[in-house]
């Protein structure tokens, strides 16, 4: 999949054939055909592989509540991702910034991440209350910023300085809508 995600972003989806894939693979186009029945079912596993990997790690205990140390871990474990595969995430981002690629998805997204949004909603609503939709722009539109400043950023040796940005900002935030004082050494470094 990694070679199809490199050529899907390289290339451009609709610039990549199957058989180009297959080639690049060193696999012939019929075994692709046995995995997957076409392009779009192959692009679909390539990105719902990244996503599946993010989400699996909000609710880390699995009691379908996400704490605030589980978020912070969340964020700890998205930019220590981000750092041990750069590359996947630099080819990732530029594929689905691609025109139309992202509406592929819609529906896929919307299954898989169904119960991890809705977890994220709910860790919201109770942190922010009446503003947790907001807040829910504000924490994605930041975690897209960042990764692409950070992927985009040529002097960026280290996820570091743009992780522990996100978690300062965060920490302040949820400190002032809980009670819950948030220790370091709770975090997962």
């Amino acid at each position: 999949m990694e070679v199809a995600l490199k050529l899907f972003a390289e290339e451009g989806f609709y610039n990549t054939s199957i058989a180009k894939i297959a080639k690049t693979a060193g696999v012939s186009k019929g075994l692709m055909y046995n995995y997957f029945e076409s392009k779009d079912e192959l692009l679909r596993a390539v990105l719902l592989e990244t996503i599946d990997t993010i989400y699996v790690h909000l609710d880390e205990d699995k009691d379908g509540t996400v704490t605030e140390k589980e978020f912070l871990n969340f964020i700890v474990f998205l930019f220590e991702n981000i750092q041990e595969r750069k590359m996947h995430w630099q080819l990732y981002t530029s594929l689905v910034l691609q025109k139309g690629v992202a509406d592929k998805l819609s529906d896929d997204i919307g299954t898989l991440g169904k119960r991890s949004v809705e977890m994220l909603i709910a860790f919201f609503r109770k942190c922010f209350q009446h503003r947790f939709e907001a807040e829910l722009i504000i924490f994605s539109s930041l975690i897209k910023g960042v990764l692409i400043q950070y992927l985009t950023d040529k002097n960026a040796t280290s996820v570091s300085f743009y992780r522990e940005v996100v978690l300062d900002f965060y920490k302040e935030r949820l400190e002032k809508c809980s009670s819950i004082q948030i220790n370091e050494q709770d975090l997962k470094t």
